[in-house]
């Protein structure tokens, strides 16, 4: 038991969270996971996870974890942006992890009920194909799924304005510039099903000048019909039909 042990943990990095399942495939079974645990070697943080004894979980690990379990969820909008190194907003606490899911799942208790210092909301929409998009991103040997910043830019609109502030979807859409952002872009606009994620990225990316917004072939985007009141007592901007922070419409964030 203790080579098999040994072989498992050698070389994990500190925080890093084990799934009973997980372990369970790597042939520790439930009996020897509860010994691991009696012994001081394991210590549980909810019904099946635990961490290596005296150690503090990672929240990234945890997202690992949830994702080594085959839940389809993933890092996006201003979280993916930090992790990108591409926000341009500053947090005096740790930042928040924004996860999406393409349809309904349920998060294990360890993970909704554990005090992590970082703020998760968690929010299920299929406005994107779950896919598209979606990149992998190494965190101290460990594979994460999170959105490339095209996505992440789609995501934070679809949040704005008030579970994602509409200055900082503003900001963080000036760090859009690369080769492939335009393709990116391109794709992810004409499969976007939210007339609301698409207006304000236009609307964004005309107001800025910027690079990927000129490269569209904007007669393949479908903005529908009818106005979106995304801010209340905003200002209205007929081109795109939406009412929007009176603060972008009058320049107050360039």
């Amino acid at each position: 038991m203790y080579n098999s042990v040994g072989i498992i943990f050698k070389d994990q990095p500190e925080g890093m969270i084990y799934t009973s399942s997980h372990l369970s495939r790597q042939g520790l079974s439930l009996k020897k996971q509860k010994r691991l645990r009696d012994i001081g070697v394991l210590e549980s943080i909810g019904r099946g996870a635990m961490i290596k004894k005296g150690q503090k979980p990672d929240i990234m690990f945890a997202i690992h974890a949830l994702q080594q379990m085959g839940l389809q969820v993933h890092i996006g909008a201003i979280t993916s942006y930090i992790l990108h190194r591409q926000s341009h907003y500053v947090f005096f606490n740790p930042p928040p992890i924004k996860l999406f899911s393409s349809k309904k799942i349920y998060l294990p208790n360890w993970f909704t009920n554990y005090p992590w210092d970082n703020s998760v909301k968690f929010f299920v929409t299929n406005f994107l194909p779950s896919k598209l998009g979606i990149e992998n991103m190494t965190y101290d040997g460990k594979t994460i799924r999170v959105s490339n910043i095209a996505r992440a830019s789609l995501e934070s609109c679809y949040l704005a304005p008030y579970k994602e502030c509409m200055e900082t979807t503003y900001k963080n859409m000036q760090a859009l510039y690369g080769e492939e952002i335009p393709e990116q872009m391109q794709k992810l606009l004409e499969s976007c099903k939210s007339d609301k994620v698409k207006r304000i990225c236009l609307y964004f990316g005309e107001r800025m000048g910027i690079e990927w917004y000129r490269k569209l072939r904007l007669n393949k985007i479908d903005l529908g019909i009818g106005t979106r009141n995304i801010y209340p007592k905003g200002s209205y901007v007929s081109k795109y039909k939406i009412i929007i922070d009176t603060a972008v419409v009058h320049n107050e964030y360039l």
